[in-house]
């Protein structure tokens, strides 16, 4: 997710984790630092209302937002955030597209 982030604009899309195990930001924050996490920031669902909201369950799960806040389309399980199926998906379902070279 990180390096795709890289890729995108934070105009066109944020990906936006959600610390939900009830540790907060200060653990995502080390996990971040540890992993050398970059362009993604933290958020915290905090009483669950997200979670609640969008029937988001134990399984990773992915909610694909417009600039309006409307829910476009949903990934369920882990994903390859750098796979050519999702790059397209991205496209298709909120317009964004991605560069094809990563930054290096």
């Amino acid at each position: 997710m990180d390096r795709l982030q890289g890729r995108i604009s934070r105009d066109q899309l944020l990906i936006l984790p959600l610390v939900r195990d009830g540790k907060g930001l200060s653990e995502a924050i080390r996990f971040y630092r540890t992993h050398e996490i970059r362009n993604l920031p933290a958020a915290a669902d905090r009483f669950g209302k997200i979670s609640h909201d969008h029937h988001i369950g134990p399984v990773p799960q992915t909610l694909f937002v417009d600039r309006q806040g409307l829910v476009k389309g949903l990934l369920i399980g882990a994903v390859d955030w750098e796979s050519k199926p999702l790059l397209e998906l991205l496209n298709d379902c909120l317009n964004v597209k991605v560069d094809q070279e990563a930054p290096g």
